[in-house]
């Protein structure tokens, strides 16, 4: 069946049939997807401040907008207080109107506030401050 490969990707990825938005849980999906991205807002207006080479930050937001962090760093890496491994994701929450650093599962964001949010962390790679700024936006769709 040579149509199987691009069936078993239809079904397994879920296909976004049409979007306008740039969350990806907004799209329009095929009723028998099984997996993919289903988050309603990101992460927008990503910076990392003067973080040496050694550590590599970029956003995710196939669910909900986190960070995910590559650590190569020699010593120690926190963002926040939070201890960073050689491969983690983040997500900035904010509660009781302070920012705060968290773990995430996975890829799967637990913070959604009811408005666009910019959100500020430092942290120390190597005994280097570096910043993690950017804006989480409510839910697209």
């Amino acid at each position: 069946m040579k149509y199987a490969p691009i069936i078993f990707t239809l079904i397994i990825c879920g296909c976004l049939c049409g979007q306008d938005s740039p969350a990806p849980g907004c799209g329009t999906r095929m009723p028998f997807a099984m997996g993919g991205c289903f988050g309603e807002s990101i992460v927008k207006d990503f910076v990392l401040g003067d973080a040496p080479d050694c550590l590599k930050a970029r956003p995710n937001n196939c669910n909900g907008g986190v960070v995910e962090l590559d650590n190569a760093c020699r010593g120690n890496v926190t963002l926040g207080g939070v201890t960073v491994g050689r491969h983690e994701s983040i997500e900035l929450v904010r509660e009781g109107g302070a920012v705060r650093a968290a773990r995430s599962n996975g890829n799967f964001a637990s913070y959604s506030p009811d408005m666009d949010d910019t959100l500020s962390e430092e942290g120390y790679a190597d005994d280097v401050r570096f910043t993690i700024t950017y804006t989480k936006t409510k839910p697209l769709c």
